[in-house]
């Protein structure tokens, strides 16, 4: 099978793409992932999206809405780990991400990967800390031109996620037709967190529309 990859132009910056295939060969599916500053692959995942044709993606509504829920679990950390994190102690932040981005132990090797690999420059520009955003994504909001979305969509989060079932709401309710599965037993990364399950729910939702597409 085919597969091509490179980087795209978007806002005066580049995105990284793969496509998987020749065009025409199946109905086209796009794949948004979360980001930024992780490497190309299967690795960190906001709340995304699944959709069949390419559209401009609305991975995360509010990163204010987002700032506001990541400050409130980072507060009910125990105060050993809150203090940690304010003294900035390295790796003092695994507390929270060990909670709600992934609760396995250990971490599957792409998710170590990530986090070595990780521009944690490019990172700090952008976004900053989870619970304190200071990057240029910082007054980002689509929320009001999710309407806009035309496409069959899938949501996908987990109930103990760090983009929290109040962070991903706004996608679901705004964009029209669009389905949301709460994965009850993983944080951000039901993928990893409950595979059999996610590969069900994704297997349904290809084929309803295929066979909505093709009928």
């Amino acid at each position: 099978m085919a597969v091509t990859e490179g980087f795209g132009p978007f806002h005066g910056f580049r995105t990284w793409y793969k496509i998987v295939g020749e065009p025409g060969e199946e109905l086209p599916l796009l794949v948004i992932n979360g980001g930024p500053a992780a490497p190309p692959g299967p690795l960190l995942r906001c709340p995304g999206g699944l959709g069949v044709r390419p559209h401009p993606p609305a991975g995360l509504a509010s990163a204010a809405l987002y700032e506001s829920e990541a400050r409130r679990l980072e507060h009910s950390l125990p105060p050993d780990a809150r203090a940690a994190i304010a003294r900035d102690e390295e790796g003092a932040a695994m507390a929270f991400y060990q909670r709600w981005l992934c609760r396995l132990d250990p971490w599957p090797d792409h998710l170590s990967r990530s986090f070595t690999n990780m521009n944690h420059d490019v990172y700090g520009i952008m976004w900053g800390e989870e619970w304190d955003i200071t990057g240029n994504l910082k007054e980002r909001d689509v929320t009001p031109r999710l309407g806009e979305l035309d496409l069959p969509v899938l949501i996908t989060s987990g109930r103990h996620d760090l983009t929290t079932p109040a962070v991903v709401r706004p996608l679901a309710d705004g964009i029209s037709g669009a389905e949301w599965v709460l994965f009850e037993q993983s944080s951000h990364l039901p993928s990893a967190e409950e595979p059999d399950h996610y590969r069900e729910v994704l297997t349904a939702f290809l084929t309803k529309v295929e066979v909505s597409a093709l009928s």
